[in-house]
């Protein structure tokens, strides 16, 4: 073989190869585009996805703070209002309570407010919780919902009570060791336990 045709034959080879890698690259290429177009609709989805979930968020928020905010209005004399921040922390969203008064946030309102008033949120919460349900059956059972709340405050909780079970047409099921509740809510059954028993 001549020199001249290795080096032809050697031109086939190497043509043959840039063929093979220019198609290879081609479907590469078109691969790629397609990635990038499944990437974009991830994307686009993606955002939809969090505008869906802030805005459901949003809702929330507005329909639990606003039966919560109305407890406190309802019960103290220098009320809260209550919201809820969202906070996402190990890609799951968790909702923290907080109390506002003139402006300032309450982060920690256990220990910052004091248990009546988070009892005041607890039963604004179940309220929200019972109205959002898709299983609305009319019916709140409480076991000494209102315990930390100042004596003082009980007679306005126990008319919050009368109001709302008027107002949502609902059955309250309390147990309240709290005469002062007791003796201003109009239905109440009172048990005791026997002597000696």
């Amino acid at each position: 073989m001549t020199e001249l045709e290795v080096l032809t034959k050697e031109i086939h080879i190497r043509t043959g190869h840039r063929d093979r890698i220019l198609t290879q690259l081609e479907v590469l290429e078109s691969k790629q585009k397609k990635q990038t177009k499944v990437l974009e609709l991830q994307e686009h989805a993606l955002a939809l996805v969090q505008q869906i979930a802030i805005e459901t968020q949003e809702q929330l928020n507005y329909q639990v703070a606003s039966i919560a905010t109305e407890a406190f209005n309802a019960i103290l004399d220098d009320p809260y209002e209550f919201s809820l921040i969202m906070d996402v922390k190990y890609g799951r969203t968790e909702a923290c309570p907080v109390f506002i008064r003139n402006g300032e946030e309450r982060c920690n309102p256990m220990q910052e407010t004091g248990g009546g008033a988070v009892d005041i949120a607890a039963f604004g919460l179940r309220i929200s919780l019972l109205l959002l349900s898709q299983r609305f059956r009319r019916v709140l059972v409480l076991d000494e919902p209102f315990r930390n709340l100042s004596k003082e405050y009980q007679k306005f909780a126990a008319e919050l009570l009368e109001t709302l079970a008027e107002r949502l047409g609902i059955q309250i099921i309390m147990v309240t060791h709290e005469s002062v509740l007791m003796d201003n809510i109009q239905n109440t059954v009172n048990l005791e336990k026997a002597a000696g028993g």
